[in-house]
């Protein structure tokens, strides 16, 4: 979990840190990174970095929409959704009128300086929120043990000694560990189910189960085990009925 705040103004950039740390010192959280840049230009520089290095987690952007150098808040904010399209950004300015062309790139939320603590609180809440909705499991990719967001993992397949983790974005995350324990850090979690002997899926993924094989969102068709092909049709029913009674719930 990281928290960058984009902001070329010192005085600025203390208020904000300042609110942040006081609300989460209040929530009795623990205090994530917090990292500082004064231009677009270097912040995307480094998450570019970030995902040619497997980078996962969660990101909250605090971007400045005037600040010095080739890139705006709102540029910038265009290279971020490119990474992580599912980044929370939230832009500040002093002036109103940006706003639109914020809300142009999706941004989550808009502050206008001077900050107020109740807004930042509300912005952090969510954002915490949602965070530990989308819990996060550690592997070692390359020697770097990165966070992994069990909710955007399709699958997973074990091929030789590794284990290849397809992700919602398309991107594989790969991992030296037996299959069997990657399988036990996703067992407290009802939507993975093991189809067949080195792969386990998401349900959430799932488009149909047959005798074929497993359908998921891109049309890819993962085998199936014969023996378990009735057990696993049964838990996908059970769990988008579940999931069905919670959502309207």
């Amino acid at each position: 979990m990281r928290i960058i705040i984009l902001e070329d103004s010192d005085s600025d950039y203390r208020l904000l840190k300042s609110i942040i740390d006081n609300c989460i010192g209040k929530m009795n959280l623990s205090p994530p990174e917090t990292v500082r840049y004064t231009d677009g230009t270097a912040l995307v520089r480094e998450i570019s970095s970030w995902h040619e290095q497997g980078g996962g987690g969660s990101y909250l952007f605090f971007l400045d929409i005037v600040v010095p150098g080739e890139l705006s808040g709102v540029e910038t904010a265009h290279r971020i959704r490119d990474k992580y399209g599912s980044a929370h950004i939230v832009f500040t300015t002093s002036n109103k009128e940006y706003a639109l062309d914020g809300f142009r790139v999706h941004a989550d939320d808009y502050l206008v300086k001077p900050y107020d603590a109740k807004d930042v609180t509300a912005i952090l809440g969510k954002f915490f929120e949602e965070n530990a909705a989308s819990a996060y499991i550690s592997v070692l990719s390359d020697r770097v043990e990165i966070p992994v967001c069990v909710s955007k993992i399709k699958y997973a397949e074990m091929q030789g000694h590794i284990i290849n983790i397809v992700m919602a974005d398309g991107k594989t995350i790969q991992t030296y560990m037996s299959f069997e324990k990657f399988v036990s850090l996703l067992s407290d979690r009802p939507c993975f189910e093991q189809c067949y002997r080195g792969i386990i899926v998401s349900f959430d993924y799932v488009e149909q189960i047959t005798a074929e094989g497993v359908r998921i969102s891109t049309g890819q068709l993962l085998p199936i085990s014969r023996n378990k092909y009735s057990e696993i049709r049964d838990k996908y029913c059970n769990y988008l009925i579940r999931k069905t009674r919670e959502g309207v719930n």
